[in-house]
């Protein structure tokens, strides 16, 4: 169940993710989810797990229907994912059941994202940037993509309408892997030979829309016509149903990268540029659990930055 729409921008639509009704005597299929939250205070969040269809629904473990969306995996067209919204108390878990296969109400199933595909631009064209900017946005933040270059141009903070300005690449640095010259770089030393460059020529993006979440698909190509990308960013905001607690999940912008393959030795980075002053302080999770200060940190015999952790 397939159809389409081509645009004159450039914008391809695509509803393959329509659901298909099971048909009747088809057998329906459980899964138990166990959600575990390791932190000492209860969170509201949303996690994925990983199906072959569409027709799915949620429930709790009283039996209550719970929010979701399943949407196309990237890069393929058999697997989906099912982004459940959950909420877990501190230092505990809580089980899900997911029913693959009929409802008995419409209602309950998960909504489904719809894809939108734009047409892939080149990384160093003489258009005139910033004329033509697509919105994306949740209760929080309105993200702001630029056509001309599908590459990321602001974010605003919907709370105190504040806008940053933010460029994004992907870059590489050449290294020495010769250990007759001298130190490799591996995961404890970084040597490179010279400043990172450019590592594509082109960017493609892919947009799924949902009513919770909404998945930014960004492939970067060795050059324009390319079949295969050589890296991928993928963004996630989300929206929540009024009545749960959206601090968590509405107010951080999730991204995921893919890498490679890489050539002989290189180092991949994904550089993110603002205009915020920072006075050189930079903010890292710790594992993914708290969140740690790190201070600008000179080294005379080293050009490269590093941040000093505290």
């Amino acid at each position: 169940l397939f159809r389409s729409a081509r645009e004159n921008s450039g914008k391809h639509y695509s509803d393959f993710y329509r659901r298909e009704e099971p048909q009747p005597g088809a057998r329906n299929t459980e899964h138990s989810v166990i959600v575990y939250n390791p932190l000492a205070w209860n969170i509201t969040t949303f996690v994925t797990v990983t199906l072959n269809d569409t027709a799915v629904s949620v429930y709790d473990e009283y039996g209550h229907p719970v929010p979701a969306q399943v949407q196309e995996s990237a890069g393929s067209h058999s697997r989906f994912d099912l982004y459940i919204l959950v909420t877990v108390g501190g230092l505990s878990y809580r089980r899900y059941t997911v029913n693959v296969g009929h409802s008995s109400s419409q209602r309950d199933y998960a909504v489904v994202g719809r894809l939108v595909t734009f047409k892939r631009q080149p990384a160093n064209s003489s258009r005139r940037h910033g004329k033509r900017l697509l919105p994306v946005l949740n209760d929080c933040y309105i993200v702001k993509f630029d056509e001309d270059t599908n590459l990321l141009h602001s974010i605003t903070d919907r709370t105190s309408n504040r806008t940053i300005k933010i460029t994004q690449e992907f870059l590489e640095y050449h290294v020495n892997g010769d250990t007759a010259k001298g130190p490799i770089s591996d995961n404890y030393m970084f040597t490179p030979s010279g400043s990172a460059v450019q590592a594509y020529q082109a960017v493609g993006l892919e947009i799924v829309v949902g009513k919770l979440v909404t998945e930014i698909r960004q492939y970067f190509y060795s050059n324009i016509s390319e079949q295969n990308y050589i890296y991928a960013t993928y963004s996630r905001i989300y929206n929540g149903p009024d009545g749960y607690d959206k601090t968590l999940f509405c107010h951080h912008i999730e991204q995921e990268y893919k890498v490679g393959p890489l050539e002989l030795n290189r180092e991949a980075i994904m550089r993110t540029s603002t205009d915020l002053i920072t006075n050189m302080t930079i903010y890292t999770d710790n594992n993914g659990f708290q969140m740690q200060k790190r201070l600008y940190k000179a080294y005379t015999n080293n050009t490269i930055a590093r941040s000093e952790e505290h």
